[in-house]
């Protein structure tokens, strides 16, 4: 988000500190980090966690940021969207207690939110089903 040409971000139950998720996550969330990053051991399986963060970065963001988290997240907690929101200024910060990782089981209360902030930070043109006149939209 602070590649020049970026116009508006969403983080969506986002990891701040991966070697927090990965040391306190699930034991199947652990061995996916292991497995995927292509550490030989769990040492160096954190290691590389370690590597992944925010700190330093979110205080960069120049773009429109809205940060999304579930209060029932076992992968990455609220409180890591939290602090993005606040180091990264987001303009909003959506909250929803019983959001699982990723809100999935609450996709019709944000997809469309999120659609729609992104739209307005974009300036995009709501597209209109083919035949509709532009009054359906008003």
């Amino acid at each position: 988000a602070v590649v020049p040409g970026i116009r508006a971000c969403t983080s969506l139950s986002g990891p701040f500190e991966m070697r927090d998720v990965v040391q306190n996550g699930p034991a199947l969330t652990r061995e996916a980090f292991r497995r995927k990053s292509g550490a030989v051991d769990d040492a160096d399986a954190m290691s590389r966690a370690a590597q992944l963060t925010l700190r330093d970065h979110a205080r960069e963001i120049t773009c429109p940021l809205l940060v999304l988290s579930g209060g029932c997240d076992r992968i990455a907690p609220p409180s890591h969207q939290a602090r993005l929101a606040e180091e990264g200024r987001a303009e909003e910060f959506l909250f929803f207690e019983d959001g699982n990782h990723g809100c999935t089981n609450l996709l019709d209360h944000h997809r469309p939110f999120v659609a729609d902030w992104l739209a307005r930070k974009l300036a995009v043109e709501p597209r209109r089903p083919a035949g509709e006149s532009p009054s359906y939209y008003a």
